[in-house]
């Protein structure tokens, strides 16, 4: 396996394990300094800067507000050919990095897509909140790294992270929930 795919499925893992972090962190509790400390979690070994700087401070990243959704002409979106029955557009301009197909789900094709923009993470959210529900989608959980909307056919998560002067966008696709 290339360096360029292990960075690649190392980071889309780390991005998925910032919003169960950030869950965790936010749960407050007192923390216990007895016994012997836990031994390093793989987040902490990751090399992306949000998850190893997470694991190794102790300190969440702070997560804002999810921004308005964007005005978006559905007559010009792109769908992802994969998700095209779906509904789930590619973000304008971005450049697929990588796909990842999940096994034992009831969705066609469903995974987890990399993309990168030069666009910032705000702005990918933005698009996304203004576009899914114009595929019938609506929003469950939306903030400043990630929205989570579904549909009778479909669930689907995006995250956006700052990174390189752009963004990396992961699209997840899973079984529709509730």
């Amino acid at each position: 396996m290339s360096a360029r795919t292990l960075t690649t499925r190392a980071l889309r893992l780390g991005l998925l394990l910032v919003p169960l972090l950030l869950g965790a962190c936010s749960r407050g509790g007192t923390p216990t300094t007895t016994g012997t400390p836990p031994p390093a979690t793989p987040a902490a070994q990751l090399p992306t800067p949000i998850v190893g700087s997470i694991a190794r401070q102790g300190t969440p990243v702070p997560v804002g507000p999810a921004p308005s959704p964007a005005t978006v002409d559905y007559g010009t979106i792109k769908l992802i050919p994969q998700w095209q029955g779906l509904g789930v557009p590619q973000y304008p301009g971005a450049t697929r990095l990588d796909f990842s197909a999940a096994s034992g789900s009831s969705v066609s094709n469903a995974g987890t897509m990399l993309f990168q923009t030069t666009d910032p993470p705000d702005r990918v959210l933005a698009y996304y909140l203004g576009v899914l529900p114009q595929s019938g989608y609506r929003k469950v959980n939306a903030n400043g790294l990630q929205i989570v909307e579904v549909s009778s056919k479909a669930t689907v998560t995006v995250n956006a992270v700052k990174l390189n002067g752009g963004s990396h966008i992961i699209i997840m696709v899973t079984d529709p929930t509730g």
